[in-house]
């Protein structure tokens, strides 16, 4: 059954009357309320059951679509399903999409994140938000007793730990915005770090609230003895913290793991460009054997963003090296932009590469490139005999002629 936008407006009215009578919240359609909405949803449901039905995906789907046509500029397609044209660069959501991932797998799908990356293709910033509105917001649901039920879900052990972390997730929202929580609160998050098997749920709250003296018990999470799923929350809390404390642990870390997979995990968290560190990457490059201990460093170089890493990145454009490396490599140069005259070297050469993940990573390197030319390089991809990769040049090429520049980055 299609939806017309008349439809979707009248769903939207009903998710924000639902609102009104669950939660007593003059809700609306602005991007404060998007960031709320994953708070209200998980009070709501209370589980991932509601992802199974087609009407609580309809309604949330129709305010998620609303808002983005209110905050964005953007039409609705009935026959898709689709918001498009949404903000300068005429990006396109599917809103029920977005609702059935929320609702079937909580916060690791969360409304706020899912928007960042929707408002960027757009060529727009989903911040900053009024923190006066959430604050207000929240302090109004925390009267009504809703951060208490939040925290005795959290607290419930006969709930799985995948529902508590949602309820974690909102418990450490509460603290960011609302200082007395976390001043009456800060003992619950010792206690669940002081049980390796609670721990994520101190984990989840800290990623709200970057509280430094629990660094060293994040830092125990990461010896060889802690599970998988606890190590990689303990290496991304650490990565949410803007502290030298934080990162100087998790540089350690990396130097010190072992397994592939988690030094490619903890590199993404690595952003202090300092000499020291980018130096050591360096060295440890000139040294290494194991590809896989190269694409970890390659990793790391995207996230210091450093120009002393040219010099081993562009012999990789050239080189026979496994096509995973070069296309890292090629990815890197989003970060690091190149002159106009290594771009005609290392670059263009590779929009004619016989792997399409490589075609598309030059492209967003030129697109981010010094080069003057760089919409009449791009401009051949768009007859490319695949359609990702005409999709992508065709949103490059618009953000370079509305914006300058692209809003977004090859993931």
């Amino acid at each position: 059954m299609k939806l017309g936008i008349g439809d979707i407006k009248k769903l939207n009215d009903f998710f924000l009357y639902a609102v009104k009578r669950k939660f007593n919240l003059d809700g609306d359609n602005t991007k404060e309320f998007l960031f709320l909405s994953d708070v209200l949803i998980s009070l709501f449901f209370k589980d991932y059951t509601a992802s199974k039905s087609k009407l609580a995906i309809s309604v949330i789907g129709s305010f998620l679509g609303t808002t983005l046509i209110d905050q964005l500029n953007g039409t609705w397609d009935s026959s898709n399903a689709l918001v498009k044209n949404l903000g300068p660069l005429k990006a396109f959501a599917n809103p029920f999409t977005i609702a059935y991932e929320r609702l079937s797998r909580g916060f690791n799908r969360s409304i706020a994140r899912t928007m960042e990356d929707v408002f960027a293709r757009s060529g727009e910033s989903f911040h900053p938000l009024d923190e006066a509105q959430i604050r207000e917001s929240l302090s109004k649901l925390e009267e009504d007793g809703w951060f208490q039920e939040a925290l005795n879900l959290t607290l419930s052990e006969s709930l799985p730990l995948s529902l508590r972390k949602d309820f974690a997730n909102i418990v450490g929202i509460f603290m960011r915005y609302l200082n007395n929580l976390l001043l009456q609160h800060v003992d619950i998050i010792e206690k669940f770090l002081a049980s390796s098997e609670e721990a994520p749920l101190g984990m989840a709250i800290l990623k709200n609230v970057n509280i430094e003296e629990f660094l060293p018990k994040l830092a125990r999470y990461l010896n060889s003895s802690s599970p998988l799923d606890t190590k990689l929350e303990a290496i991304s809390t650490l990565g949410s913290y803007n502290c030298s404390t934080a990162h100087e642990i998790l540089w350690d870390a990396f130097k010190s793991e072992r397994e592939p997979f988690l030094k490619i995990f903890i590199a993404q968290f690595l952003k202090n460009p300092d000499d020291k560190l980018v130096n050591e990457v360096i060295k440890r490059w000139e040294s290494a054997d194991d590809p896989m201990e190269k694409l970890a460093l390659i990793n790391v170089m995207q996230s210091l963003r450093s120009p002393k890493f040219k010099d081993i990145l562009i012999p990789l454009l050239s080189s026979s090296e496994d096509d995973l490396l070069k296309e890292e490599a090629v990815k890197t140069f989003q970060y690091i932009p190149l002159e106009e005259d290594e771009v005609e070297r290392f670059l263009r050469p590779l929009l004619g590469h016989p792997n399409s993940n490589i075609r598309i990573a030059a492209a967003y390197a030129i697109a981010y490139s010094k080069h003057p030319q760089r919409e009449q390089l791009l401009t051949p991809l768009l007859e490319d005999e695949i359609l990702s990769i005409r999709e992508h040049v065709k949103r490059l090429i618009q953000a370079l002629k509305i914006k300058g520049e692209p809003t977004f980055f090859m993931g």
